[in-house]
């Protein structure tokens, strides 16, 4: 096994279950509302997991909360593709205190 970074990640989790997670957000301007918001793009890494909810297996993305933050367009990108999917947050899965959310297709 590695001993630090990339590698040692690499090591523990297989590729095919990373995903880049990427967001279009729109920051408020509340001094001037009535004016149009700047559209900002960022991206971070995510990691399929499977849950229980309802009784029922379920899969999601599990990434921290500030890359989904304020998010009006949550994209995943499994890695070594190009598809893109569309995302949401999951009702509930939003913990600012952890930074965690948990996304779903």
């Amino acid at each position: 096994m590695s001993t630090g970074g990339a590698a040692a990640i690499a090591d523990l989790v297989p590729r095919s279950s990373v995903f880049r997670i990427e967001v279009c957000t729109v920051e408020k301007n509340w001094g001037a509302p009535w004016l149009p918001s700047e559209q900002l793009r960022a991206s971070g890494t995510g990691f399929a997991l499977e849950f229980q909810l309802g009784g029922k297996t379920r899969r999601g993305v599990l990434t921290n909360a500030h890359v989904v933050n304020n998010a009006t367009i949550i994209q995943l990108v499994k890695v070594g593709s190009t598809t893109k999917q569309k995302a949401k947050i999951l009702e509930g899965s939003f913990a600012v205190d952890l930074d965690l959310a948990l996304l779903t297709v």
